[in-house]
C-alpha cells in the first residue's frame, strides 16, 4: 500500500466513489486547502474524514511564496503551450 496521494485539483471531495476507492490503495489522503476556504465534502464520506486519513489539509501559507518564485523562474525554459503568451500579453 503507497502510503499519501494528494487529491487535486479539487479542495472539496464530492466523488465518494473516487475517494472509497483512493482509500483502499492510500494510508492519507491529503487536499491543499488555503485559509478561508470552505470545505464541502460529500456527506457520503463522513465515516472517513472522521477517521482522519482521508481529507487531511495542507495549508499552503508557508510554502507558497517560494514555490511561486521557483516555478516563475523556470518557466522560461519550458515550452509547454499553456506559458506561451498571447498576443494580448506580449505587448
Amino acid at each position: 500500500m503507497k502510503n499519501n496521494a494528494l487529491y487535486y485539483p479539487s479542495i472539496s471531495l464530492k466523488n465518494p466513489p473516487l475517494i472509497k476507492t483512493m482509500a483502499l490503495f492510500y494510508e492519507n489522503i491529503y487536499r491543499i486547502k488555503p485559509d478561508g476556504v470552505k470545505l464541502d465534502d460529500s456527506k457520503d464520506l463522513a465515516a472517513l474524514l472522521e477517521e482522519g486519513s482521508v481529507g487531511r489539509t495542507i495549508a499552503p501559507n508557508d510554502y507558497s511564496k517560494e514555490a511561486s518564485a521557483k516555478f516563475l523562474a523556470k518557466k522560461d525554459n519550458w515550452s509547454a503551450a499553456a506559458l506561451c503568451l498571447g498576443e494580448e500579453e506580449e505587448n
